[in-house]
This record gives C-alpha cells, structure tokens and sequence, in this order.
C-alpha cells in the first residue's frame, strides 16, 4: 500500500478509528495484490501476449489516478457523533 493512501486514511479516519480504517484499506491493497496476478495470468493464456495485460495494468493505473484526482475530493477528517 502506497505512502499516499497512508497519509489519507491518517487525515480522513476519525481519530478512534485510524487503526480499522487503515486495516480496510490494507486488507483492498492486498487483495488486489492477489488478484491482479491472477487477472494477468488468465489473460495471458487466453490471449498468448502480454500486450492485453499491459493494457490492464493501464486501465487499473487510470482508475486509480481518477480515484486520486477527481472522486476523493476534498481531504478532511470525518467527524463520527
């Protein structure tokens, strides 16, 4: 998991939940880190190049810099009543 998502979740999570959020966010990290192979290997098979695969890992980047730049929106801590 990135040192950015870090920084995030540590400004984002209310302060009595840094600890679980930080726990989701890691436990997505991870999962994609299994999955991703997996999704690329399969790819691969079926198609016999990487070509298709690059271009995955492509769209996975795109997403995630949109995740980053468009949908987060503003960073602030969230307030739990």
């Amino acid at each position: 998991m990135s040192s950015t998502t870090w920084g995030v979740v540590s400004e984002v999570a209310p302060l009595d939940l840094v600890g679980m959020t930080g726990s989701i966010a890691s436990f997505a990290s991870n999962l994609a880190g299994i999955i991703t192979p997996i999704t690329i290997g399969f790819i691969v098979q079926k198609t016999g190049s990487f070509e298709w695969a690059l271009g995955f890992c492509a769209i996975i980047a795109m997403i995630g810099v949109l995740s980053y730049t468009v949908v987060l929106g503003k960073i602030e801590r969230l307030q739990m009543d």
